[in-house]
């Protein structure tokens, strides 16, 4: 799953995050028996005896090296005001490169100009050249897409209608399709303020009843469609989660359960106040919820990103 703070439930600006998401590479860890048996088989020069010639050995190192899905990300912005605001594989390339050696980002997309109409083949080529650029520059993305980036009065309506945002997850669906390979997972989006699920217009603000919570339900079922089975969706809180899942926090995922294909698997989740307050700003209304996101087994990765500045650093995933 992955988890990045933002100041607060529905709060404008970064502010400590982190992430996790189950990873399809790295499924098991080893019984320590035998990884002691493992290390027995090995030579004085750490070569395996058993394995075959043409064996490649890893040895240990402090490097700070391009780690896929995994070191330090930044997060962009990419508005339907500026189209001409896009990524290139150069840029890609040389943060690769960088001290921070980063191979993923978080593109946080904004339809502010499109709530009530198709999103236009402009916005959606940028969306394509994006793309393009991290496949190029070996990099992967968070992606998210909402409507306003405020909870002001002012920024009212906070987001479109559920048909509109069907709409336009249909619209974007090919790219998500076609791109698999370079998204690390999507983040649900589309609903409140920075697609963060609670100031909203569209949808219905605080659901109680299956009737409140029917648009959000399809929203997620929607979005797991519109990507491979093999690609995650991201909710903001654990509650959102088995609300949509219909399931409690006493029904958690198992080794032999979090590596298929089900709606519960492909889950993932984004806590985008991190540390923020006891509670992380409305994350988790218990203890519960809390155990229901750790007892996941995933290799987790965890992402800190300080107070929003101009010289604030790109936040970390480790």
């Amino acid at each position: 799953m992955i988890f990045y703070n933002r100041g607060g439930l529905g709060a404008p600006g970064p502010s400590l995050s982190f992430s996790f998401a189950p990873m399809k590479k790295f499924r098991y860890l080893l019984p320590i028996g035998l990884m002691a048996a493992l290390l027995c088989a090995c030579n004085e020069n750490g070569a395996d005896n058993n394995f075959p010639e043409g064996t490649i050995y890893f040895t240990e190192t402090d490097e700070i090296f391009p780690n896929p899905e995994r070191g330090f990300h930044s997060q962009i912005y990419y508005t339907s005001k500026d189209l001409k605001n896009e990524a290139t594989a150069e840029s890609i390339e040389y943060q690769r490169e960088s001290d921070y050696k980063l191979t993923l980002y978080l593109h946080s997309y904004y339809l502010t100009d499109y709530m009530t109409s198709d999103i236009p083949q402009e916005f959606l080529d940028r969306l394509e050249r994006n793309m393009l650029a991290l496949r190029a520059g070996g990099a992967k993305v968070v992606l998210r897409f909402s409507y306003k980036s405020s909870d002001s009065q002012s920024a009212r309506p906070w987001d479109t209608t559920p048909e509109w945002a069907s709409r336009h997850i249909d619209q974007l669906t090919p790219y998500l399709q076609k791109y698999a390979d370079v998204i690390y997972v999507l983040q649900t989006g589309f609903v409140g303020s920075w697609g963060e699920w609670f100031y909203t217009d569209g949808f219905p603000m605080n659901p109680k009843t299956e009737e409140d919570w029917a648009p959000r339900k399809e929203l997620v079922q929607h979005l797991l469609r519109a990507l491979p089975a093999d690609r995650q969706v991201a909710l903001r809180t654990p509650d959102y989660a088995v609300k949509c899942l219909g399931i409690t926090t006493a029904d958690t995922l198992t080794l032999a359960t979090a590596y298929g294909p089900s709606d519960q698997a492909r889950i993932a989740g984004h806590n985008d106040c991190f540390v923020a307050s006891a509670n992380d700003v409305g994350t988790y209304f218990n203890n519960a919820e809390r155990d229901y996101w750790a007892a996941i087994p995933s290799i987790p990765s965890w992402v800190a990103r300080p107070a929003a500045s101009a010289s604030s650093p790109p936040a970390r995933t480790l």
